[in-house]
């Protein structure tokens, strides 16, 4: 049977999303004189932060002390770089150093700094345990990845800090870097992003909880869905909003659970 979708869009400028549905668009603020400490007390206040809640692999977490988790992200377009601050409440880690990688705490990061754009690459940089981790792989070919023990540091900067409160990751990509030098952040650019928390406790339980827009197996991040996140303030943004129906051309029935993607005529990788 074939499918037709009758769609309306109603613009509203000025307006913001309605509280009550999922919110499908993140913001990045502008910053300057950021650190890479592992210390996010040179972080504005305003910078908004986002939940990581949805668990997706392994055990739930139990409660706020043995899981809860935030992201912030920020960029500078003089330094063309895009900041990422994680924390992570955690009563049980374990980080340390070994051949157990898989099996303990960290993060993952996975970016598309240029949705549309084929010839840049997707990223995807982490911590386990101890080690840092930088996966690469072309948009038009994933089986096509390469992977480095160890960050090259003209990508990307990260510091971390672990006690009694669980985890602090502060990351710094260099766009230039990884954009093969034909790349620079701008005020109202959208990216993708895709963050992975990885909590390991030390009576075995394992979950991983992601901030996605659609999860995927398996676990490689390049795979998701990645978060529109738009480089500037949400009340400097035009919202607009799209409404419609999906049915069934053959009877004109309405089409149940179906799912419609709404993409960017201006940043074409990017879509909610």
């Amino acid at each position: 049977m074939r499918m037709i979708f009758f769609l309306s869009a109603l613009i509203a400028l000025s307006a913001t999303p309605n509280a009550a549905e999922e919110q499908a668009v993140f913001f990045a603020h502008s910053v300057e004189n950021i650190r890479i400490d592992g210390d996010l007390s040179d972080w504005p206040q305003d910078v908004p932060r986002y939940a990581i809640t949805d668990a997706r692999v392994g055990d739930l977490p139990r409660d706020a002390q043995d899981y809860e988790g935030h992201v912030q992200i920020a960029y500078s377009t003089a330094e063309n770089a895009l900041y990422v601050a994680l924390e992570v409440r955690d009563e049980s880690i374990v980080a340390y150093d070994g051949d157990e990688r898989w099996q303990m705490d960290g993060c993952d990061i996975g970016l598309d700094l240029a949705p549309g754009n084929d010839s840049i690459d997707l990223f995807e940089f982490s911590i386990w345990g101890t080690d840092e981790v930088r996966w690469s792989t072309n948009k038009n070919n994933k089986d096509n990845d390469t992977r480095s023990w160890g960050l090259p540091k003209q990508d990307a900067q990260v510091s971390y800090r672990r006690g009694a409160f669980g985890h602090i990751y502060e990351w710094r990509f260099d766009a230039a870097q990884i954009g093969g030098g034909a790349l620079h952040l701008e005020d109202g650019q959208a990216i993708g992003m895709t963050v992975r928390i990885r909590d390991q406790d030390a009576d075995g339980s394992l979950t991983n909880i992601v901030w996605c827009a659609v999860y995927t197996e398996p676990l490689w991040i390049a795979d998701h869905v990645r978060h529109s996140v738009f480089l500037g303030r949400e009340e400097a943004m035009q919202w607009g909003q799209i409404r419609g129906q999906a049915r069934w051309a053959d009877n004109d029935e309405g089409m149940g659970r179906s799912t419609v993607y709404a993409r960017s005529s201006e940043h074409a990788g990017l879509q909610i």
